[in-house]
Formats: C-alpha cells, sequence, structure tokens
C-alpha cells in the first residue's frame, strides 16, 4: 500500500499502528515453584495454598488484560519458573555442607563486568549470599541449616511431607526438608526482581513469595520478644519466629544498597499486616538509608509486641 502525502492510503486513511509497550511500563510478578515445598503443616496457617490463590489471580489478571488486547496485554509479564538443574545444584549446596562456604564465608570473586550475563548460581553466590549474610548472623544461619537437615534426616526419602517446630520463642515457625531451599528462592525471587526494576526493565515488580519474613530478625526471634509477651522461660534465639525463616524484605533492601548503590541512595519499606514487621524493624534501624514504616495492630499481648521504641522507632495509633 503506498502512502499519499496526506497520510491517507489508496485504501482509506491510513491506520497508525499501536506502540508496542516500552519495557520500563510493564510489570514483572514474580514467584518460584520450590516455594511450594516449604510445608509447615497443617497446623500452621501460611501454606502452600496461598501462594496458590495469589498466583492464581495474577493469571487472571494477567489473561483478562490479554482479552482486551492493544498495550494493555503485555503490561504484566509473571516469571513463575520450577527449579532448573542450575538452580538445584545451588540450592544442594544449602544442606550438603557447602552452604557454610557459600553463604557464611566471602564468595570467590565473579567479575563484575559480567554481572548482566551471570547465571542464577553465580547470581546467589555473588550478591544474594551476601545479602542474606548482613542481615542474618552465621550463627543464626548454621543453625536454621542444621534444624532444616534434621528433618531431613527423619524423612530422606520425603523431604516435605514431614515438618518440625524449629522456634523456640513461641512454636509457632515450621520446616519441612525444603523449607530451606524455599526460604533461599524467597529471597533470590525478591533480589531478582530489584535488579530488573533497577536496569529499566520493568517500571515494577510484585514477588508473590513464601515463607514470610518481616518476623525474622538477626537471630531468627528478635532480642527481648519473648520479655515483651511476658514469656518465662522461652528462648530467644531460635531458629524464626512468626512463621519466617529469613527476612525477605531486608534481604531485597541490602541488596539494593549494596549492589546497586549508584542508582538506590534509599530505601523505604512499608509493611501492611495485622502484625508489626519486628524482625525488619530489628534489621534495618540502624541504617539511615532505610526508612521503615509499619502499619499493623497494636496492644497489650499482641504479638509481637510492639516495637523498639525511640530513638530507633516512634509509634502513633491510628483510628
Amino acid at each position: 500500500v503506498s502512502t499519499q502525502s496526506t497520510g491517507r492510503s489508496r485504501l482509506g486513511p491510513m491506520a497508525t499502528p499501536p506502540l508496542p509497550p516500552r519495557k520500563h511500563s510493564r510489570t514483572l510478578v514474580i514467584s518460584h515453584k520450590e516455594m511450594e515445598n516449604h510445608q509447615p503443616g497443617a497446623q500452621v496457617l501460611e501454606a502452600p495454598a496461598r501462594l496458590h490463590a495469589v498466583m492464581e489471580k495474577m493469571y487472571a489478571l494477567k489473561n483478562d488484560l490479554a482479552s482486551r488486547g492493544g498495550r494493555s496485554s503485555s503490561q504484566i509479564d509473571i516469571h513463575d519458573p520450577s527449579t532448573s538443574p542450575e538452580m538445584e545444584t545451588a540450592l544442594n549446596a544449602v544442606l550438603d555442607g557447602d552452604f557454610h562456604q557459600v553463604v557464611l564465608s566471602p564468595t570467590s570473586g565473579i567479575a563484575l563486568t559480567r554481572e548482566n550475563s551471570i547465571t542464577d548460581t553465580e547470581f546467589f553466590g555473588l550478591h544474594v549470599a551476601e545479602s542474606i549474610k548482613a542481615c542474618h548472623t552465621s550463627t543464626y544461619l548454621e543453625k536454621l541449616r542444621q534444624a532444616v537437615q534434621a528433618v531431613r534426616d527423619v524423612a530422606p526419602t520425603d523431604n516435605t511431607g514431614m515438618s518440625r517446630c524449629v522456634s523456640g520463642t513461641f512454636g509457632d515457625t515450621f520446616a519441612s526438608g525444603r523449607s530451606l531451599h524455599a526460604a533461599v528462592v524467597a529471597t533470590f525471587s525478591v533480589c531478582s526482581a530489584v535488579r530488573h526494576v533497577v536496569k529499566g526493565r520493568f517500571k515494577n515488580a510484585f514477588c508473590a513469595v513464601r515463607p514470610p519474613g518481616h518476623h525474622a530478625g538477626r537471630n531468627g526471634a528478635t532480642d527481648g520478644a519473648a520479655e515483651r509477651l511476658n514469656l518465662e522461660g522461652a528462648i530467644t534465639h531460635s531458629c524464626g519466629q512468626g512463621f519466617c525463616l529469613l527476612n525477605n524484605v531486608a534481604v531485597g533492601a541490602s541488596y539494593a544498597l549494596r549492589t546497586h548503590s549508584a542508582v538506590v541512595k534509599r530505601v523505604a519499606i512499608f509493611d501492611w499486616d495485622l502484625h508489626h514487621g519486628n524482625g525488619t524493624e530489628e534489621i534495618v534501624k540502624d541504617d539511615p538509608r532505610i526508612l521503615y514504616l509499619s502499619l499493623h495492630r497494636a496492644g497489650a499481648g499482641f504479638y509481637p509486641g510492639g516495637s523498639h521504641g525511640p530513638p530507633f522507632s516512634y509509634s502513633r495509633p491510628v483510628s
């Protein structure tokens, strides 16, 4: 079809082709099938069904946008892979003894100039592992590894079907044989989302991850948690707290500030939940680059018992 100078073709007015969506106008939805393998048991409300429900809504939204056609059909990009052989190798290192070298000691140098093409294993070892160590103590990480390994030793042929309580403070946090794999993948997913957004590949990102993290402090249970709820004789340094094993959002903030410092100068964390994210507050409260805001229910004896107080935090009632 030839085009005349008037902007009309011989077959009628020239239709303007729809513009392809710009990469930075899209939203990334990121999850991972591995996180379904954290199975704390029927006694715990935080279950794989929660993740299934969220992802079903995400796929329904994407399909709805696709049915409308045009640019809206590509506004959401869902990344929800299964565990690749490469990732399985990296995750197995967590429980096969190399976890001590991979996560608890400095990583071997990988040229930062290759950052755009590094593999998942390299990304985990170079960035994610270091960010985990920045948020949690090596003592806690090793205790968590041993606790999950104990479950695997009991049920070596079924690493997801058996769970064991790993929290001494409240007795509310359980782990199955691949719970640590799932927790590491959750932090990996958050860091991957940060990486994609910072590099301009997406406008923003939504991470559907589990196990959750905002109650997990540097040593698992936060300092003084038992005392604030008047739990006499409780173990305050246990493997997790409030269903949480690793603090996903704190690890993601650490990764953003450490790895992308040329772009990311400050981070704001808005925690909207029934319960106060005491673990997140404990980890980030001394970092002047991070603003932590928590909207939660509070009251005498209500879990987890309030914040650290001034000068680290200020509480205001909201009606």
